[in-house]
């Protein structure tokens, strides 16, 4: 499947995502993903999270702990 419309760390971000689950069985931490990626921050995090979703690869339970689900599998 080609994933239109997304960055190369968006990207990264969703195959880290996926691998993770596929490992695990549950969807990873912020901080979790932070080390995945490299990042400094958790902040940098959210901020992929938010863009993901808001072009519905990604999607969130409400209320829940890791609650990120994959909308669509990249």
């Amino acid at each position: 499947m080609t994933v239109a419309g997304i960055t190369p760390r968006q990207r990264e971000y969703l195959d880290a995502f996926q691998s993770f689950v596929d490992t695990n069985k549950y969807s990873p931490s912020y901080d979790e993903m932070k080390v995945a990626l490299g990042l400094s921050s958790k902040s940098g995090i959210a901020r992929l999270v938010d863009a993901l979703e808001e072009r519905g690869y990604l999607c969130r339970r409400p209320g829940e702990a890791r609650s990120i689900q994959l909308a669509v599998r990249p």
